[in-house]
């Protein structure tokens, strides 16, 4: 029982807060809303659909200077190099102002996040490489998912303040199985940087060959003059 006071209230909400986040997923619980309310006026239970949940995506793209390759593991970084250049080389005279990646070879002309991600997918590959798609989607920030597709500061400026979440019991069910697909994404992620870690530089040129030779195969596939391979047979057998 808590009294009906503002602190109290405050008690209250801040209990909610950490059971939500111990039993079902994390909220981004703002101080500032919270020193806001006062039970004697302006109080009601739709203040509790101010309470914003907290995404820990990321967002590449809004800070390219603080998302540097150089912050993440591999092969996280080379996605990110990757789609900065994707995003930005058509727009500046001088390449050498983006982010630098060494590549030990050039990759294809019509390299994308969204192609790799779709041939990574189409060769099946064994696991842990084939989740080396999921990570193409998250530092895209197309996973599908809420909580791996936007970072807090998205959520507050652009979907918090335009309409808050509404605390009903399907939002918080729809809410409670996407965190928990969230988590399995990052357990799969997690299992590529593993395996990447255990010989890195290694491993990685392994991922960019094996990425060229998807677009290789793509292309003599695609080529005319050349015999489609079945389509149920693998491109090439990886080891």
């Amino acid at each position: 029982m808590y009294a009906p006071t503002n602190c109290g209230v405050r008690h209250a909400l801040s209990t909610l807060c950490l059971r939500f986040a111990d039993h079902l997923f994390p909220l981004a619980f703002s101080l500032e809303w919270l020193q806001q309310i006062d039970v004697r006026h302006n109080f009601n239970v739709r203040e509790l659909d101010h309470i914003p949940i907290a995404p820990r995506g990321i967002d590449v793209l809004e800070d390219p200077d603080f998302h540097h390759p150089d912050t993440f593991k591999p092969p996280y970084d080379f996605f990110v190099w990757g789609i900065v250049h994707e995003m930005f080389a058509p727009e500046v005279e001088d390449l050498s102002c983006l982010p630098e990646y060494h590549l030990p070879f050039f990759l294809p002309h019509n390299w994308s996040m969204a192609q790799t991600a779709m041939l990574i997918r189409q060769a099946n590959l064994p696991e842990p490489l084939s989740h080396l798609a999921l990570i193409a989607d998250y530092i895209a920030n197309r996973t599908g998912n809420l909580w791996l597709d936007i970072d807090i500061d998205q959520y507050y400026e652009s979907i918090y303040d335009e309409s808050p979440l509404e605390w009903t019991t399907q939002n918080i069910q729809a809410l409670k199985q996407l965190h928990d697909q969230a988590e399995e994404m990052e357990s799969q992620m997690a299992a590529v940087e593993a395996w990447v870690a255990l010989e890195e530089e290694g491993r990685m040129k392994a991922i960019l060959a094996l990425i060229q030779i998807l677009y290789a195969n793509e292309y003599l596939t695609n080529f005319p003059q050349t015999l489609r391979r079945p389509a149920n047979a693998h491109p090439f057998c990886y080891l």
